[in-house]
């Protein structure tokens, strides 16, 4: 057949196209005509199917084996009737519009149940049969296409049904029909619609829902097909049938709707989820069909005697298994991929946009294992682009994101994880925000650039996205880091394309960076001098984060005020009224200072009528000292009254980012970091004593200051009376009891001098506290 006479023709021209089609390529001696599958059994151990047939006319039943089984059975193939009262009564003809009787409608009362697809195109046809009367009983109303505008279905049907025919949903939510003169023939005066809905059959006719009954001669079912249920007996590798699996998960499923766990060498064409109902079956067979043989090439080569889907992976697989021909049971150290990556099309895009939404849900419902096994499908179909931008930025952005969230939620949780996540949680919170931050890099940094990653690629979104994961994971010093990288780094005409979903992405970094990093590390002053001295927001913008951090820093040290009042601890370290500096002191003592970070961002003067430049560029200034796992502490240095407008000097031009990540100290405790001021005395007698008032130190008080005190006394107090008896009954003079006086005014005991030390020495630690000297 040279070409089609219609875009919709009949059922003789589909016909006569299938007959050339088979002869043309030899197809009809291969064919077994009137041979119903009664069922398909997989064999294990001779890795096969053993197919039972029977013959529709004699009805004999013979085995054969394939060792490759394909279903092209479709998907409307099982009839589906309704569930309505009184089927069974109806004394007239009935039948489904997929069993067609087309003799004896000539001059008969037909009622036709359904309005979709088959419905809309019988319907012309049969309404032009002599004396016919005809009734179709709807449901809810379809878009008919062409084209998809209202003003065309309202123009070519009746007034009276403008009402019921126009859907009250959005285009597109159900399938789309195709008007095959459905709408023209309800002009027809012996065709006429029911809205009114069925409540049953009765032997005559049909009773609606407002009681009226309606006598019919013949009934015609145009109600779909049964998509959710398979017809066919096949058995897997573990005895459980197809719709046995499809019962287990919730309804039909398949890998690609073509291969199914547990059933080797089984490939189905049409399968589960093929078919849209708005695009052509035709193009997604055929990709099916060139998908299959791709699996059985080895097969029949010889090379395996079978391939099978691992449950582990459904939905989302990207392998299967193997078996080595000869029927050796064991699998191959490899496995053949079922899916090979695919050049960045339109197609590879529409795919991933519906399984980025199925991965967002499975995460948010904590199903870890399925947020996985997706993100993996997904980047199996993601690489490096070969420009600056690409048509897979957003996809590529909005998976990366997707994957940090998901490692750094997981990474300390107690929940069983796939294999491959199990792995993150042996590294350390720094190893893991290097790993992943070097892997977006890597993601994003144009092929040709692949020698040398650069941060400048990195959308702001996915930088977010690593900062928050550092704060996630108690590793602001890391976030830090990656931001001041980003910073020094950043090219204006190049990033002003790169703006989050709130506006400038900049701005939402330097949010981050002088609000939940800097404080975290308690650098509040060089947060204050940053941001006085950054020249590229707006006015607006930056008092907004100068008002916040001023706003966040009272309340921290308000917060921990009152805290301290109650309950303090002598200090450890000295205190300097500057924060931790993240660069070494000037002073020649600065080699042995181990760092916060390797860079320091110095931003720029606001210069009046002038450009705003970018920040001057960050380098390396010393070698961390410290391993990732180290608890090393940044040293202070000296307090300086500005930020110095200028670059340090680099160690080496072979420094690299990756490198200082690499080693990364951990930040100082906030406690050690900020010495409250103002307190009262109290609270500094308190925090003097603190360290002296544990059981055994009380125990020593008590004994020093309280029980030899009390012993003293009263033998002072002994001491005195017998003078005073040994005066009255002595004769001495008053020169002796003067002389005696004045000596003993003199002599001093022991105890009493070291009584009078002790009271000293407490006096002059609260008032050295009071200064500010201890």
């Amino acid at each position: 057949m040279a070409y089609w006479t219609s875009s919709h023709p009949f059922q003789p021209e589909i016909q006569a196209y299938w007959n050339e089609l088979s002869n043309k390529y030899s197809i009809t001696p291969h064919i077994q005509f009137g041979t119903l599958v009664v069922k398909a059994v997989w064999d294990s151990d001779k890795s096969l199917y053993h197919v039972t047939t029977q013959d529709v006319e004699t009805g004999k039943e013979k085995t054969l084996q394939a060792e490759i089984l394909v279903s092209a059975l479709g998907i409307l193939e099982v009839p589906r009737f309704p569930d309505i009262p009184g089927i069974s009564d109806f004394k007239g003809k009935i039948f489904h519009s997929a069993r067609w009787e087309d003799e004896g409608l000539d001059g008969k009362r037909v009622a036709i149940i359904g309005n979709g697809a088959s419905a809309t195109q019988f319907l012309p046809i049969i309404a032009k049969k002599e004396g016919i009367d005809i009734m179709q009983f709807c449901r809810t109303p379809n878009w008919i296409f062409p084209p998809f505008l209202k003003r065309y279905m309202i123009k070519s049907t009746p007034e009276e049904y403008h009402e019921v025919l126009m859907p009250k949903y959005d285009l597109g939510c159900r399938r789309l029909l195709f008007n095959t003169d459905y709408l023209p023939a309800l002009h027809r005066s012996n065709v006429r619609l029911n809205y009114g809905g069925i409540s049953g059959i009765v032997k005559d006719g049909i009773m609606t829902k407002d009681g009226e009954r309606i006598p019919f001669d013949t009934i015609i079912f145009a109600t779909g097909y049964r998509s959710d249920s398979y017809p066919l007996h096949v058995e897997g590798a573990e005895g459980k049938t197809i719709q046995e699996y499809y019962d287990s998960k919730g309804g039909p499923t398949a890998y690609k709707g073509t291969t199914i766990p547990g059933f080797p060498n089984l490939y189905m064409i049409g399968g589960p989820n093929t078919a849209t109902g708005h695009t052509s079956v035709i193009f997604t067979e055929e990709v099916q069909v060139n998908y299959s043989l791709d699996l059985i090439k080895p097969i029949l080569e010889g090379k395996l005697s079978s391939i099978e889907l691992p449950p582990s992976s459904m939905p989302t697989a990207t392998s299967t298994l193997a078996k080595v021909a000869h029927f050796n049971q064991s699998p191959l150290k490899g496995t053949i991929p079922i899916t090979t990556a695919l050049p960045p099309t339109s197609t590879t895009i529409a795919a991933l946009r519906p399984l980025y939404n199925r991965a967002a849900r499975a995460f948010l419902h904590r199903d870890i294992p399925l947020t996985q096994s997706l993100i993996e499908s997904a980047f199996a179909q993601l690489h490096p682009p070969d420009s600056a931008t690409d048509s897979f930025a957003e996809q590529r952005r909005k998976w990366d994101i997707l994957r940090i969230t998901l490692e750094s939620t997981v990474y300390s949780s107690p929940e069983p994880l796939p294999e491959s996540l199990k792995e993150i949680q042996l590294q350390s919170p720094q190893a893991l925000l290097t790993s992943l931050h070097a892997r977006s890099l890597a993601l994003f940094t144009p092929k040709r650039e692949r020698s040398n990653v650069n941060s400048i690629y990195l959308p702001t979104q996915v930088l977010t996205t690593l900062i928050y994961s550092s704060l996630r994971l108690d590793a602001p010093d890391f976030g830090r880091i990656i931001i001041e990288d980003w910073l020094s780094k950043r090219d204006v005409s190049f990033m002003g394309k790169d703006k989050d979903a709130a506006g400038n992405g900049y701005e939402k970094v330097l949010e981050l960076y002088c609000l939940q990093i800097l404080p975290k590390l308690e650098q509040w002053e060089y947060a204050q001098e940053f941001l006085e001295y950054e020249g590229e927001l707006p006015v607006t913008s930056r008092e907004r984060l100068v008002g916040l951090l001023r706003s966040l820093q009272a309340e921290v040290m308000s917060s921990r005020m009152s805290n301290q009042t109650s309950s303090l601890s002598p200090p450890e370290e000295d205190w300097s009224p500057r924060s931790i500096s993240p660069a070494p002191s000037s002073s020649s003592s600065s080699s042995s200072l181990s760092t916060t970070s390797t860079h320091t961002v110095v931003p720029n003067p606001r210069v009046p009528h002038q450009p705003v430049s970018s920040l001057a560029p960050l380098t390396p200034s010393t070698r961390l000292r410290a391993s990732s796992d180290s608890d090393s502490t940044a040293t202070a240095r000296q307090p300086s009254r500005r930020p110095a407008l200028k670059t340090r000097s680099t160690e080496s031009p072979s420094s690299s980012f990756s490198s200082g990540v690499s080693s990364i100290p951990r930040s100082p405790t906030q406690s050690s970091a900020v010495r409250p001021a103002n307190l009262n005395t109290y609270a500094l007698l308190k925090a003097s004593l603190a360290p002296y008032m544990s059981t055994s130190n009380v125990s020593t008080f008590f004994l020093v200051f309280v029980i030899l005190p009390l012993v003293s006394f009263m033998l002072r107090a002994r001491h005195r009376r017998q003078n005073a008896l040994n005066g009255a009954n002595s004769s001495a003079s008053n020169v002796v009891q003067v002389r005696r006086r004045l000596q003993s005014v003199g002599n001093v005991g022991a105890l009493n001098r070291f009584w009078r030390l002790a009271v000293q020495v407490i006096c002059d630690t609260v008032r050295m506290a009071g200064s500010g000297l201890v």
